[in-house]
């Protein structure tokens, strides 16, 4: 009888085990779901490790890969006979459509490696990157 108290036991605490190990694996799927998403009522600046930034809306947090919709890049149109990095009167920022490459036509939507995002931010309405988009989208 005692052997079988020990069976009984070893058993009972091989369930427990088990139950414990699904229990940590489900919440560590709810924390991963609940971590920050971004406001889908708002552009997101996206900063990657390859140091260039793209502005849209951002969605597909969960799994491999980010889709980055309605996509902007911020490009430099500077003075030809002087190429100098500086920003001067006769260089300027602006910002374009990323389906605005003649050479590729990409659609207006990126799909980015997870591993390839340093991080994210949500843009406040009144940011001037949203208000240049606006601005855009209008004409």
């Amino acid at each position: 009888m005692f052997q079988r108290l020990k069976v009984i036991n070893a058993r009972q605490w091989l369930i427990g085990l088990a139950v414990v190990v699904v229990v940590l694996f489900i919440g560590k799927m709810v924390i991963e779901q609940v971590q920050e998403q971004p406001d889908y009522g708002k552009y997101q600046a996206v900063f990657l490790t390859n140091g260039q930034v793209y502005f849209g809306k951002l969605s597909g947090l969960g799994g491999d890969y980010v889709t980055l919709t309605d996509a902007y890049q911020v490009q430099s149109q500077g003075n030809v006979a002087n190429p100098s990095p500086a920003p001067d009167a006769q260089s300027r920022l602006t910002l374009a459509r990323i389906d605005q490459n003649d050479l590729t036509r990409p659609e207006q939507k990126m799909t980015i490696a997870k591993t390839s995002v340093l991080f994210w931010e949500n843009m406040q309405d009144d940011a001037e990157v949203v208000k240049k988009i606006d601005e855009l989208k209008s004409k």
